[in-house]
């Protein structure tokens, strides 16, 4: 429950009169990303995750976003699932001990790199 508003498994959608959010009802969600932007804190990373992107990639639906994570696998595997930190392309803030949305720096040039991969993607479908 967020307020008055009951939120589904995972946060990802509303549920109104016992109706979710979802798209395939009618709701234009997720929301456009040129209309709004909401930071969104999702990804768990433990030893699990590798399998679990691979087995949304294989879902092989638009609702999981299994193109996006069958991308993220082959990434990951391309680099023997290592992550650098010090890629700037990541901007990643190694050196905070306790990270707070407030003090990240990078949130705008980040949006704009979002923003210009879901403008990428929308001119290929």
């Amino acid at each position: 429950m967020k307020g008055y508003v009951e939120l589904t498994s995972g946060q990802h959608y509303a549920k109104l009169d016992n109706h979710t959010t979802w798209k395939w009802q009618g709701w234009n969600h997720p929301l456009i990303c040129d209309l709004g932007y909401v930071q969104v804190h999702h990804f768990k990373w433990d030893k699990t995750s590798i399998d679990r992107i691979k087995l949304v990639a294989s879902i092989r639906q638009d609702y999981a976003y299994s193109k996006e994570y069958e991308e993220m696998f082959l990434s990951l595997r391309k680099s023997r699932f290592k992550i650098k930190l010090n890629n700037p392309d990541f901007m990643f803030v190694c050196d905070t001990i306790q990270p707070k949305f407030e003090e990240y720096t990078k949130w705008n040039k980040l949006i704009k790199k979002i923003k210009s991969i879901w403008h990428k993607k929308k001119e290929t479908i």
